[in-house]
């Protein structure tokens, strides 16, 4: 065998990679890490998961995160969706923040309580007028608690569960 065909071979199987094109350390086994892909995630807990118009919603937000990062804030919203047309719209939004611009690290936990909003239905909705009324006024069918970590020149940590709401 030819001097340095070892050498050689090892590289035609792409081995030694990183060495040879001084790739960015981002990239782990040939994948490079975007889109937030390793940068953590936040864990929702609630007691029940459903609830009366005007309940108040207890619960737990758990940062899980790989490091320290330094975020401009914390929130956690509970909203209704609502499809109009191809779009999703967001109704009934109630948020809390439970944190301002600060480091956050892994594990920490947050407590939370949002008050669920009234479902409006105008007093004079009832009879026929409160059907017809009914089949054209959209209702959320889609419930969440969505927390999000807002981090500068990054892409969010975010975290949504469903819930349901009664009428």
């Amino acid at each position: 065998m030819r001097k340095g065909a070892k050498k050689w071979r090892a590289r035609q199987a792409g081995h030694d990679a990183r060495k040879r094109y001084k790739l960015h350390p981002s990239f782990t086994n040939g994948v490079p890490m975007v889109f937030g892909a390793d940068e953590g995630k936040i864990e929702i807990t609630l007691g029940p998961t459903t609830y009366e118009p005007r309940e108040t919603l207890h619960g737990k937000a758990v940062l899980r995160l790989p490091k320290a990062v330094l975020a401009r804030s914390l929130t956690i919203e509970f909203y209704g969706e609502i499809e109009r047309g191809n779009k999703y719209e967001r109704v009934y939004r109630v948020e809390q923040k439970l944190g301002g611009e600060r480091e956050y690290k892994d594990g920490e936990a947050f407590d939370f309580s949002l008050t669920m909003p009234e479902l409006a239905k105008p007093p004079e909705a009832q009879g026929t007028f409160g059907a017809i009324h009914d089949m054209f006024v959209p209702k959320p069918k889609n419930w969440y608690v969505h927390a999000q970590l807002d981090i500068p020149l990054a892409t969010d940590i975010n975290s949504r569960i469903s819930v349901y709401m009664r009428r």
